[in-house]
């Protein structure tokens, strides 16, 4: 498919809670430090993430489903146990060590997030382009004159290279109609996940306004514009592959 931005509510796809807080949330990360005395500094020992999980991102348009992996997060709530320090949210969970503290960033559930990575369609996605290519396959052989249309050398009959042509054509306007179709995204056949070339950014940031969005990130747009010609070149590719015209 392609690089996509999109700005909604997180919601959660599976009953994921964060490990020190308990709250329901749709991504955390918990980082352990240790200290050898204490006239030295902190050094991480251990990070546990949720960065496996899927979740779902929803707006006016309907839902997406994003899949976490490989992207750089931002929330921010943090929550963090201190050496020493008494407090009850954290007694049950952490030992009283003076030369170990934990930290707890969170994105909660209906949390405002800001996406930009790569989106593709599942597997049930990709079902469902190839029935709709050989629907309008189908369909184009039942009209006699939308047929001739490809009989590129006119004798009356349709050879191999011109249902090839045919073929092409269904195929770009199914594709067409896939990029166009916002309903689709409420049956979450759409993912937004890692791109699969190097250099391209996948973020999902925690954020208050568009305008926000615009001040922190607006530095990814020159890069985004250097690189878009060779990401079209490079779905191009993919769709013919796709469709086995490589």
């Amino acid at each position: 498919m392609g690089m996509i931005e999109v700005h909604g509510r997180a919601k959660r796809l599976y009953a994921l809670v964060s490990p020190i807080s308990q709250q329901p949330c749709v991504y955390y990360c918990l980082k352990k430090y240790r200290r050898a005395s204490r006239d030295k500094q902190w050094q991480l020992s251990r990070i546990t993430t949720s960065g496996t999980v899927p979740f779902i991102i929803e707006d006016n348009t309907g839902k997406i489903q994003i899949d976490p992996q490989g992207a750089k997060l931002s929330p921010k709530t943090t929550h963090e146990g201190s050496p020493g320090q008494s407090n009850i949210l954290f007694s049950s969970t952490i030992d009283d060590d003076p030369n170990e503290k934990w930290k707890e960033e969170v994105i909660h559930e209906g949390s405002i997030l800001y996406i930009l990575g790569f989106a593709r369609t599942s597997k049930n996605g990709n079902n469902e382009l190839r029935q709709q290519v050989s629907d309008k396959l189908r369909d184009l052989k039942t009209d006699h004159d939308k047929m001739m249309a490809y009989d590129k050398d006119g004798n009356g009959t349709i050879d191999s290279g011109e249902w090839d042509h045919a073929r092409s054509d269904m195929e770009q306007q199914v594709l067409q109609e896939k990029l166009h179709r916002s309903k689709e995204r409420s049956n979450q056949q759409l993912i937004i996940g890692a791109p699969p070339q190097n250099g391209l950014p996948f973020i999902i940031a925690e954020t208050e306004s568009e305008a926000n969005l615009t001040r922190n990130y607006s530095w990814y747009i020159p890069p985004l514009l250097t690189i878009g010609v060779g990401a079209f070149i490079w779905t191009l590719i993919r769709v013919a592959t796709f469709f086995n015209l490589l």
